[in-house]
């Protein structure tokens, strides 16, 4: 097995392993952000009869905005490079942050669920 792995590495070039391996993070980014997509789609059916008006108007921006991120995207992720990869996934998270930090509610353990 060692020296198959040593003549795959003499034999075959790095860059198709680094190839391979991008389509694997690009297939699995593509995976994540679509379930994202879906969810954010189905947030404002979810928004507690608490909020005022004001405060859904807010709400309903961030997940039209992580909607719309998210399906960017897993529609152009296999043409960026890692880094704008990198970029897109921590506006992502950005979007997702001020939201948590602007509506959860404070106290609630939601790691428990």
């Amino acid at each position: 097995m060692g020296s198959l792995d040593r003549l795959r590495g003499e034999r075959l070039p790095k860059s198709l392993d680094l190839e391979i391996e991008e389509k694997r993070q690009s297939s699995a980014i593509t995976r994540v952000v679509s379930a994202m997509a879906d969810s954010a789609a189905r947030i404002p059916q979810a928004i507690p009869n608490r909020l005022s008006d004001s405060e859904r108007a807010d709400f309903l921006v961030l997940a039209v905005a992580l909607r719309r991120q998210t399906q960017d995207l897993a529609e152009k992720v296999s043409e960026l490079s890692v880094e704008q990869r990198r970029t897109r996934l921590e506006e992502i998270d950005a979007t997702c942050e001020h939201c948590h930090q602007r509506f959860r509610i404070p106290g609630r353990n939601d790691d428990a669920r």
